[in-house]
C-alpha cells in the first residue's frame, strides 16, 4: 500500500513554499545550491544555521527560512 507524504508548508525567502523534504541540506540541494559553495547563509526562524549543521537540521511546517547567496560583481 502506497502512502502519500504530506508536504511541509513553510515560508522560503518570504514566499509560501511546500517542501517534500524535512532536511535543510536536501532543501538547499533542491534549490539548486551546492553545499560546498561559499557565500551561502541560512536563517531558520530568525536564527542563523551554521553550515556544519545543515545536514542535521530538520525543517517543520510553519518554519520561516531565509537563504542568502552572495554573488560577485563589479
Amino acid at each position: 500500500m502506497s502512502q502519500t507524504k504530506t508536504p511541509i508548508r513553510l515560508r522560503l525567502n518570504g514566499a509560501d513554499y511546500d517542501s517534500d523534504t524535512g532536511n535543510l541540506a536536501e532543501l538547499l540541494i533542491r534549490q539548486g545550491l551546492k553545499l560546498e559553495q561559499k557565500g551561502i547563509a541560512v536563517a531558520q526562524n530568525g536564527k542563523i544555521v551554521a553550515k556544519t549543521r545543515w545536514s542535521e537540521t530538520l525543517i517543520r511546517s510553519g518554519d520561516e527560512l531565509e537563504i542568502l547567496v552572495a554573488i560577485q560583481g563589479g
